[in-house]
Protein backbone atom coordinates (compact mmCIF):
# COMPACT_ATOMS: atom_id res chain seq x y z
CA UNK A 1 0.00 0.00 0.00
CA UNK A 2 1.25 3.49 -0.85
CA UNK A 3 2.51 5.70 1.96
CA UNK A 4 1.22 8.92 0.42
CA UNK A 5 -0.46 9.80 -2.82
CA UNK A 6 -2.70 12.26 -4.54
CA UNK A 7 -5.70 12.12 -6.81
CA UNK A 8 -4.99 13.95 -10.06
CA UNK A 9 -7.39 15.01 -12.76
CA UNK A 10 -7.13 17.22 -15.80
CA UNK A 11 -9.53 20.09 -16.46
CA UNK A 12 -9.89 21.97 -19.73
CA UNK A 13 -11.27 25.47 -19.16
CA UNK A 14 -14.51 25.83 -21.11
CA UNK A 15 -16.32 28.97 -22.32
CA UNK A 16 -18.99 28.55 -19.62
CA UNK A 17 -16.30 28.62 -16.90
CA UNK A 18 -15.44 32.26 -17.66
CA UNK A 19 -16.61 35.57 -16.26
CA UNK A 20 -17.05 38.82 -18.21
CA UNK A 21 -13.28 39.45 -18.10
CA UNK A 22 -12.55 36.16 -19.85
CA UNK A 23 -10.99 34.46 -16.82
CA UNK A 24 -12.31 31.53 -14.79
CA UNK A 25 -15.19 32.71 -12.58
CA UNK A 26 -14.18 31.95 -8.98
CA UNK A 27 -17.14 29.63 -8.10
CA UNK A 28 -15.87 27.20 -10.74
CA UNK A 29 -12.80 26.52 -8.55
CA UNK A 30 -15.08 25.41 -5.71
CA UNK A 31 -17.04 23.14 -8.08
CA UNK A 32 -13.77 21.64 -9.37
CA UNK A 33 -12.60 21.11 -5.77
CA UNK A 34 -15.82 19.29 -4.93
CA UNK A 35 -15.38 17.08 -8.02
CA UNK A 36 -11.76 16.47 -6.95
CA UNK A 37 -12.85 15.41 -3.46
CA UNK A 38 -15.35 12.94 -4.89
CA UNK A 39 -12.66 11.56 -7.22
CA UNK A 40 -10.27 11.18 -4.25
CA UNK A 41 -12.92 9.22 -2.32
CA UNK A 42 -13.46 6.99 -5.36
CA UNK A 43 -9.69 6.46 -5.68
CA UNK A 44 -9.69 5.43 -2.01
CA UNK A 45 -12.45 2.92 -2.87
CA UNK A 46 -14.94 4.96 -0.82
CA UNK A 47 -17.39 6.38 -3.37
CA UNK A 48 -19.88 8.70 -1.71
CA UNK A 49 -22.93 6.95 -3.18
CA UNK A 50 -21.80 3.60 -1.76
CA UNK A 51 -20.98 5.12 1.64
CA UNK A 52 -24.48 6.56 1.79
CA UNK A 53 -26.29 3.42 0.57
CA UNK A 54 -24.30 0.83 2.53
CA UNK A 55 -23.18 2.69 5.64
CA UNK A 56 -25.55 5.66 5.93
CA UNK A 57 -22.59 8.03 6.11
CA UNK A 58 -21.07 10.79 4.04
CA UNK A 59 -18.49 13.57 4.25
CA UNK A 60 -20.30 16.89 4.40
CA UNK A 61 -18.56 20.12 3.52
CA UNK A 62 -18.31 22.37 6.59
CA UNK A 63 -15.87 24.99 5.27
CA UNK A 64 -14.07 25.93 2.09
CA UNK A 65 -11.54 28.60 1.23
CA UNK A 66 -9.46 29.47 -1.80
CA UNK A 67 -6.30 31.33 -2.68
CA UNK A 68 -6.01 32.53 -6.26
CA UNK A 69 -2.47 32.72 -7.63
CA UNK A 70 -3.00 33.61 -11.32
CA UNK A 71 -5.97 33.75 -13.71
CA UNK A 72 -6.86 30.85 -15.97
CA UNK A 73 -8.36 31.43 -19.41
CA UNK A 74 -10.41 29.69 -22.06
CA UNK A 75 -8.78 26.56 -23.48
CA UNK A 76 -6.09 26.25 -20.82
CA UNK A 77 -5.53 22.80 -19.41
CA UNK A 78 -5.17 22.54 -15.64
CA UNK A 79 -4.20 19.72 -13.31
CA UNK A 80 -6.07 19.43 -10.05
CA UNK A 81 -3.95 17.62 -7.45
CA UNK A 82 -6.04 16.58 -4.43
CA UNK A 83 -4.55 15.33 -1.17
CA UNK A 84 -5.66 14.93 2.43
CA UNK A 85 -3.78 17.61 4.32
CA UNK A 86 -5.24 16.77 7.72
CA UNK A 87 -6.99 13.64 8.98
CA UNK A 88 -8.75 14.06 12.30
CA UNK A 89 -11.05 11.92 14.40
CA UNK A 90 -14.30 13.24 12.92
CA UNK A 91 -13.16 15.37 10.01
CA UNK A 92 -10.55 15.81 7.33
CA UNK A 93 -9.08 18.60 5.29
CA UNK A 94 -8.67 18.14 1.54
CA UNK A 95 -6.30 20.43 -0.34
CA UNK A 96 -6.70 20.88 -4.09
CA UNK A 97 -3.79 22.51 -5.91
CA UNK A 98 -4.62 23.61 -9.44
CA UNK A 99 -1.67 24.19 -11.77
CA UNK A 100 -1.24 24.66 -15.51
CA UNK A 101 -0.44 21.50 -17.45
CA UNK A 102 1.97 23.47 -19.67
CA UNK A 103 4.40 24.62 -16.98
CA UNK A 104 3.01 23.54 -13.56
CA UNK A 105 2.56 27.23 -12.62
CA UNK A 106 0.10 27.64 -9.72
CA UNK A 107 -3.41 28.88 -10.51
CA UNK A 108 -5.35 28.30 -7.26
CA UNK A 109 -5.38 26.36 -4.01
CA UNK A 110 -8.72 25.32 -2.51
CA UNK A 111 -8.99 23.83 0.99
CA UNK A 112 -12.08 22.01 2.16
CA UNK A 113 -12.96 20.72 5.61
CA UNK A 114 -15.34 17.76 5.50
CA UNK A 115 -17.01 16.15 8.51
CA UNK A 116 -17.72 12.43 8.68
CA UNK A 117 -21.51 12.43 9.07
CA UNK A 118 -23.89 9.81 10.43
CA UNK A 119 -26.96 9.91 8.17
CA UNK A 120 -28.78 6.91 9.64
CA UNK A 121 -31.50 9.20 11.00
CA UNK A 122 -32.20 12.09 8.57
CA UNK A 123 -33.90 14.04 11.37
CA UNK A 124 -30.72 13.90 13.46
CA UNK A 125 -27.68 14.36 11.20
CA UNK A 126 -24.52 14.49 13.29
CA UNK A 127 -20.76 14.15 13.04
CA UNK A 128 -19.34 10.75 13.83
CA UNK A 129 -15.93 9.22 14.43
CA UNK A 130 -14.18 8.12 11.23
CA UNK A 131 -14.44 4.34 11.08
CA UNK A 132 -10.99 2.72 11.24
CA UNK A 133 -11.25 1.12 7.79
CA UNK A 134 -12.28 4.45 6.24
CA UNK A 135 -9.44 6.32 7.96
CA UNK A 136 -6.98 3.66 6.78
CA UNK A 137 -8.04 4.05 3.14
CA UNK A 138 -7.92 7.84 3.34
CA UNK A 139 -4.50 7.80 5.00
CA UNK A 140 -3.03 6.65 1.64
CA UNK A 141 -3.85 10.11 0.31
CA UNK A 142 -2.28 12.12 3.12
CA UNK A 143 0.17 14.70 1.83
CA UNK A 144 3.70 14.74 3.07
CA UNK A 145 4.72 18.09 4.52
CA UNK A 146 6.40 20.14 1.81
CA UNK A 147 6.79 23.72 0.72
CA UNK A 148 4.90 24.49 -2.46
CA UNK A 149 6.26 27.37 -4.48
CA UNK A 150 3.75 30.17 -4.92
CA UNK A 151 1.89 29.58 -1.66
Amino acid sequence: MREASESVREIEVQWGDLDSLGIVFYPRFFAWADEGAHQLFRAAELPMDRLLAERKMSFGLVSSAAEFHSPARYGERLLSRSTISKLGGRSLEVTHRLVRVADESPVATVRETRACMDLSDPARIRAQQLPQDVASRLRRFEARAKVVEGE
